[in-house]
């Protein structure tokens, strides 16, 4: 009996005694890893970037003493928060590797005058160390949208005129007299897309208008203008007889660190249009189908003639070019391009007009337009397939298409 007493107590000697040393084993590595601090003092020179010029504090301009000092560690889990104002000149820290952020306050998905400045910066605390760190610069990290309205669009807006953009999943409203700014968060990719959409009567009559706008980012201001411009169907402002109308145009100016660096404009297309009236152009091949190719020998020429009728007179004649060897920079060493509306030629009238097209005003308002290609047919000089693509297009929107097709190939 006492043998087997002996020989109990010995061994839970030992395993106390290996117990013991664990225990030292573990004191002994935790005193090793030790601890270090960080120079919260260095922060009290916060600024905060307000488009192209940075405030400090010292400047009284921003008040950034409610702004949120956070810090956290390697795994992402929050060690420490405080307010700027009650900032510790030196806080105490494992080793290893942490972030400390600087905000201006909780990020909503959309809000009114409530930009949301942020900054952070990765450092590492070392055992019986003082860690200093730079000082945080703070900047946008929302995007910023104004919505406006020129004063001709802004004399026919009903008083129940608002527009509402949107960003993912937020959106806000601003009406029609909205003079704040709106503030959206970002996505992480910083890839988002927003849809401003304009509401009410516009001169009694009902309208939606929906302006999509790609790629905002964060710590961009993006100006959104409504406005009338007067346009023909295709959006060009230029003379000759013409059917003239007032549409609805959205300008979106890009602002980034108070520089303008992008200003688009889009023309709103009608969201209810109404059927045309009337018949339909047509364009029909003199002495051939259209709709059945022409094949012909290279380096010669063919008597290729289209005939264009419009019983309303025409204010468009389109055409679209399709040809392997008829490329765009080839077309261009000759004066030409590849897609072009003979009502409104532009820089390639003179070109066209070279080869016998007919331009401008010999198409605006025509009912009865000859439109030859033969002189064309002698530039293809390589076998292939070639297409034209003619769309005609009436002052009451009534439009046809047709594709006249040209096969080119060697002489036998």
């Amino acid at each position: 009996m006492k043998k087997i007493t002996s020989i109990l107590f010995f061994a839970l000697a030992t395993i106390l005694s290996f117990s013991a040393c664990d225990r030292e084993k573990m004191d002994n590595d935790s005193t090793e890893q030790g601890e270090g601090s960080i120079n919260l003092a260095s922060l009290k020179g916060l600024s905060v970037d307000v488009s192209s010029t940075t405030i400090t504090r010292a400047d009284g301009d921003v008040n950034t003493d409610n702004y949120l000092i956070r810090i956290y560690n390697a795994d992402g889990e929050l060690v420490q928060e405080w307010k700027y104002s009650k900032l510790p000149e030196i806080f105490t820290l494992k080793v290893g590797s942490y972030s400390i952020q600087a905000l201006s306050h909780e990020v909503q998905p959309a809000e009114f005058e409530k930009p949301y400045y942020y900054a952070e910066e990765s450092f590492t605390i070392e055992a019986n160390k003082v860690k200093d760190l730079e000082p945080l610069v703070c900047r946008l990290q929302n995007i910023q949208v104004s919505v406006t309205y020129d004063d001709k669009l802004k004399a026919l807006m009903g008083d129940d005129v608002k527009t509402i953009v949107s960003v993912g999943n937020a959106s806000l409203i601003f009406e029609k007299d909205e003079t704040k700014s709106g503030y959206f968060q970002s996505n992480k990719e910083n890839d988002n897309v927003m849809t401003a959409t304009m509401t009410g009567k516009i001169d009694g009559n009902p309208e939606s208008v929906p302006y999509p706008i790609k790629n905002a980012k964060a710590g961009q201001h993006r100006i959104i203008k409504f406005y009338l411009k007067y346009v023909n169907d295709d959006g060009y402002i230029e003379g000759g007889f013409v059917s003239m109308k007032l549409a609805i145009v959205a300008q979106c100016t890009v602002i980034e660190k108070g520089v303008i660096v992008e200003q688009d404009e889009e023309i709103i297309p009608d969201p209810n249009p109404s059927e045309p009236e009337g018949e339909k152009p047509t364009i029909e091949g003199v002495g051939f189908n259209i709709d059945e190719s022409i094949t012909f020998p290279i380096r010669t020429t063919v008597d290729v003639n289209v005939k264009v009728t419009s019983s309303e007179g025409l204010s468009n004649l389109k055409v679209k070019i399709v040809s392997d060897f008829l490329t765009e920079e080839m077309l261009s060493d000759v004066g030409l391009t590849s897609e072009f509306d003979l009502a409104y030629p532009g820089e390639y009238a003179e070109g066209l007009k070279g080869l016998d097209f007919p331009v401008g005003n010999e198409v605006i308002g025509a009912k009865d337009l000859d439109f030859a290609i033969t002189q064309f047919t002698a530039l293809l000089l390589e076998p292939g397939t070639h297409k034209f693509i003619i769309t005609a297009i009436d002052k009451k929107k009534n439009q046809v298409e047709k594709t006249l097709t040209l096969i080119s190939v060697e002489k036998e």
